[in-house]
């Protein structure tokens, strides 16, 4: 009889539970209210001029419209220092803003080496942040491209994998950008920077089982882009040395990163070595080693895959 009872207060408290529940009314949330990391910076344009500024475009890759009203851009570690803000702006539901230097809600000026763009509502919250070029995993672009996510626009956290050069810039509008393949093809394998005799050079190893033809590829270290127009194969589990006035036509800096391209615009590889000083060369040990998503010398496997040793 005491379980009957014990059971019978329980199923009780369990009908009352469910009742409280069915009745409880939940406001809806706002949809053009702030929604945190939703609102994502999608594409930017740096080394501006007088008549061509630098820009940086958000995107809203939800179904709702978000308010960003006092939100701004900057080109900080954190959010604080932001003295320009926008008015009074809605984002549609898969919309682009695109805020130039100068414009309201601008308070940046792009470095052409590489940082931190942040985005930020009116209160120093941070809403999005992503780095480029030698402080960060997106590509630094050449004169003439800018860099956007792939995809769908989600930011997953990995600025290499997320971003990529573009074919032709996209500002207001919906990317037209190739996607990124990391890793998995030809791979920036030894890079010398402060040779002794001739120029710089640049080792491009081959990990398939097929050779591959460089003719139509690219390489870029963010300053200058250069397109192979001339045969050059890398044999299967071989080995091609590029030579700086011979293959492609920029230095390499003391605090550089390096992004090679295949003929379709897909970025297969990056490689950073700022942040130490070249003796002999910076090599990948043992072979196409990763990481592939580094921007310096400790994110790119420094002292334990990426080595300077003699080359």
């Amino acid at each position: 009889m005491r379980h009957l009872r014990f059971l019978l207060t329980c199923t009780t408290a369990l009908a009352a539970i469910w009742l409280l529940l069915a009745n409880l009314h939940v406001a809806p949330v706002s949809a053009a209210s702030p929604q945190g990391g939703s609102v994502v910076i999608n594409e930017f344009f740096v080394r501006g001029t007088a008549g061509n500024l630098d820009w940086v475009e958000l995107h809203n890759p939800t179904g709702a419209p978000i308010d960003v009203t006092g939100w701004y851009v900057d080109d900080a570690a954190a959010c604080g220092a932001g003295t320009s803000f926008l008015g009074a702006t809605m984002l549609p539901a898969g919309g682009h803003l695109a805020i130039t230097e100068g414009d309201a809600g601008a308070n940046f000026g792009l470095n052409t080496t590489g940082e931190p763009i942040i985005l930020c509502t009116g209160s120093h919250t941070l809403v999005n942040r992503i780095a480029y070029g030698n402080v960060g995993g997106a590509p630094l672009h050449s004169a003439g491209l800018t860099t956007a996510r792939v995809g769908a626009a989600q930011d997953t956290g990995d600025d290499a994998a997320d971003f990529n050069l573009t074919i032709t810039a996209t500002k207001g509008t919906v990317n037209n950008v190739p996607t990124t393949n990391l890793g998995n093809s030809l791979v920036i394998n030894e890079v010398d920077i402060t040779q002794v005799v001739g120029n710089d050079a640049i080792e491009i190893y081959n990990p398939t089982g097929a050779a591959v033809d460089l003719l139509g590829w690219s390489i870029t270290d963010g300053s200058a882009l250069t397109t192979f127009i001339q045969t050059l194969i890398v044999p299967a589990n071989g080995y091609v040395t590029l030579v700086n006035g011979t293959h492609f036509s920029f230095s390499l800096a003391a605090n550089d990163v390096l992004h090679l391209l295949n003929p379709s615009g897909v970025r297969v590889d990056q490689l950073g070595w700022g942040a130490e000083v070249e003796d002999n060369c910076f090599a990948r040990v043992p072979d196409g080693a990763g990481p592939h998503n580094g921007y310096n010398f400790p994110t790119s496997g420094g002292n334990t895959t990426l080595l300077d040793q003699p080359c």
